[in-house]
């Protein structure tokens, strides 16, 4: 542990706080070494205490209040040409290291009555302040008579640094501008809107006619290609170098097979037919309204995707 500097008459009291301090300390009890080592500065300012108090804080990870107290101490025992000055500039230099440094650019540091705290601490309003904060969670806090409260949370890291813009304070109860409505239609008569409606459904409904003879055509197609494939797979059907061979329930499967694939296409065709009319009819509306007609197909599926808007 560090020890005290003999000053000229310490207090008795001062001196015995300090020494209560020692020996806490050295029992690991370092809130209340801490309690004794400040009553002992607070009646005798010795660099002694000081640097014991220092130390002090930095074990309960106030890292900053023992760097403020190191350099206090490095600074008296420097004016009393002690060599303990650099042992004390040292430690603030250890503990400065831990540091983070903390950044506020205020926008409007002459508004009267700013007041802006870091933590549980006031700082000095002016337009760039910098200060040195313990690593971790740090809120910065400001105020003004009659506007509204700035309030910036930040995470410190050691030997980072971190900034914070503060912008003009607002007034409070600002209300947001207000939304212009959306201006009427040119030209949009009770007549004309009615006229694009049926156009609309009409588009609709030749989309979801088209969209139905897309699902046909995929239903029949696999119907044949089941069909077919089954033929062979029951043997009524056999393929060879010089072509199929079927017995006759085989080659009548085959045909069926055949005509329910003629029909899925004429189904394919006719739905993209009513599709594409479906898509005309939307494109000669007039354009106030959406909607959107496409054909949709997958290996096992074929259908439209419709939508519209009014």
């Amino acid at each position: 542990m560090l020890a005290g500097v003999a000053v000229a008459q310490p207090s008795p009291e001062a001196t015995r706080l300090f020494e209560d301090g020692r020996d806490l300390a050295k029992q690991g009890k370092w809130a209340e070494a801490c309690d004794r080592f400040q009553k002992s500065l607070a009646l005798d300012p010795a660099p002694g205490t000081k640097l014991n108090l220092g130390d002090c804080f930095e074990k309960l990870g106030k890292v900053r209040a023992g760097w403020i107290l190191f350099e206090e101490a490095a600074r008296d025992f420097g004016r009393l040409t002690d060599a303990r000055a650099k042992f004390a500039h040292d430690r603030a230099a250890a503990a400065a290291a831990r540091l983070a440094t903390l950044v506020i650019k205020v926008t409007d540091s002459s508004h009267d009555g700013l007041a802006i705290r870091i933590g549980d601490r006031t700082a000095t309003p002016q337009p760039e302040i910098v200060e040195r904060v313990d690593p971790g969670p740090v809120v910065v806090t400001v105020t003004a008579p009659g506007k509204q409260t700035f309030t910036a949370r930040e995470t410190a890291a050691a030997g980072k640094t971190i900034v914070v813009d503060v912008p003009a304070l607002a007034d409070p109860h600002v209300d947001p501008p207000p939304v212009s409505p959306d201006p009427p239609a040119v030209g949009g008569t009770d007549d004309t809107s009615g006229r694009r409606r049926k156009r609309l459904i009409v588009a609709i409904g030749l989309g979801a006619a088209g969209g139905l003879f897309l699902v046909g055509s995929a239903a029949l197609g696999l119907a044949a290609n089941s069909q077919y494939d089954d033929a062979f797979d029951n043997g009524s059907c056999v393929k060879t170098s010089e072509g199929n061979l079927c017995t006759t329930g085989g080659k009548s499967e085959v045909d069926s097979a055949g005509t329910k694939a003629d029909i899925g296409t004429g189904f394919l065709i006719g739905g993209v037919a009513l599709a594409a009319a479906g898509v005309i009819v939307y494109v000669t509306a007039p354009k106030h309204s959406r909607i959107s007609v496409a054909p949709m197909a997958t290996s096992s599926t074929a259908g439209v995707m419709l939508g519209a808007t009014f």
